[in-house]
């Protein structure tokens, strides 16, 4: 748990009594949900006292990255990390509690993106802070991924028309964030041409593309071409 002794006695007084203080806990009110870090984070963590612990439900909740996703999409995170944490799930929560090198988190994703926002992917900062966010190690494969963007293809021309489809799995998941990053802007315009680009695209970096796009603006569904794409794809559930 993360708080301290004092504050677990007054929450123990509010579940065990419904009271805080002088004042009565109103009944419909009297459901309570408690947030705390784990013990092994060492997030300023502290012994639950038994007697609060065994009158609660625990519920360990994992982190998932497409639940993440479908946050980040909506709070503006860079298409880069987005692009990046398709290629290496794994580091989306990669946290080191003892050593701190490593320090990918959702939270500490979201603080690299605003990095990348203030500061531009050209940035001679930017290898700094992102280490400073992510620890040294994520943070220099992150660097490699985000020189991949230096390799792309026109995404401009691939939504004008071209196949233009890479043979290098990291750029293809670069060229699938791209494509969604832009469809993101202006869904109405791009939609149409995002579901033709995904068909020359390998069967799971088309899915890949199309769900990420859903994610984004739920648009693709009523453009021309989804229910070819949905009667392709049959298994998939956006």
């Amino acid at each position: 748990c993360e708080a301290l002794p004092a504050v677990m006695n007054s929450v123990s007084q509010i579940v065990l009594d419904h009271r805080a203080g002088v004042h009565d806990i109103p009944e419909g009110w009297q459901n309570y949900v408690l947030a705390a870090n784990e013990m092994g984070q060492k997030a300023a963590t502290y012994d639950m006292p038994s007697h609060l612990r065994s009158r609660l439900i625990e519920i360990h909740l994992e982190v998932d990255l497409d639940e993440w996703k479908d946050w980040a999409f909506q709070n503006n995170i860079r298409g880069e990390v987005i692009a990046f944490l398709n290629f290496r799930p794994t580091m989306l929560l990669n946290y080191d509690y003892v050593k701190f090198t490593k320090k990918a988190s959702p939270r500490s994703w979201s603080i690299a993106s605003d990095c990348l926002k203030v500061f531009g992917l050209s940035s001679e900062i930017i290898p700094e802070t992102l280490s400073g966010s992510l620890g040294e190690g994520i943070a220099a494969e992150f660097q490699g991924f985000l020189d991949v963007y230096g390799q792309l293809p026109d995404i401009d021309r691939i939504l004008a028309g071209e196949d233009i489809v890479p043979d290098e799995p990291s750029l293809l998941y670069a060229v699938c964030g791209a494509v969604v990053a832009e469809y993101q802007k202006r869904p109405k315009v791009h939609a149409t041409r995002m579901l033709t680009y995904s068909n020359a695209l390998p069967a799971e970096f088309a899915i890949l593309l199309v769900k990420d796009a859903y994610r984004a603006n739920q648009h693709v569904k009523v453009a021309k071409g989804f229910a070819e794409w949905a009667t392709k794809y049959s298994n998939v559930m956006l």
